[in-house]
């Protein structure tokens, strides 16, 4: 672990409502003039006390009509600015299988998290030759436009 890290660890701690709050906040940007936030009315929020108020506790069956819209559409804005490129199918080991859209920001996520990992393993066992192999990290089938 790098030496600033565990500093920033520390300061994060100490402010946990101050830094969750700035995440809901960025997250609730990232959905801003989408389908989705205009069916939770994520504009009125504008604490955390108010997202609690106004946001429902929700299951995948709420999503089901939206997801169907999206499969059979995939409209701009719907729960991202843009058109969504991914949508990954669930193994449907708990139920039958469903689908899981995947943000550009998800994504991006996943393939920074993706390298930290490969180099993080690579440092930590001093192995530097896994980066000479094939790596494929692919989140999800991408979603065809219909012609």
């Amino acid at each position: 672990m790098r030496i600033g890290t565990k500093k920033k660890i520390k300061q994060l701690s100490e402010n946990i409502e101050e830094v969750q709050s700035k995440i809901l906040f960025e997250i609730l940007d990232y959905f801003d003039g989408t389908e989705l936030a205009k069916q939770f009315d994520l504009s009125k929020v504008k604490t955390i006390d108010d997202f609690n108020k106004i946001v429902p506790i929700t299951t995948d069956l709420d999503y089901q009509e939206l997801l169907d819209h999206l499969r059979a559409n995939n409209f701009a804005n719907t729960i991202q600015r843009g058109k969504l490129k991914y949508l990954a199918k669930t193994s449907g080991s708990t139920k039958k299988s469903k689908y899981i859209p995947y943000t550009d920001k998800l994504i991006k996520n996943f393939r920074r998290f993706s390298t930290n990992i490969i180099f993080h393993f690579s440092y930590i066992n001093d192995r530097y030759d896994i980066l000479d192999q094939n790596i494929l990290v692919s989140p999800a089938n991408p979603i065809t436009e219909k012609k």
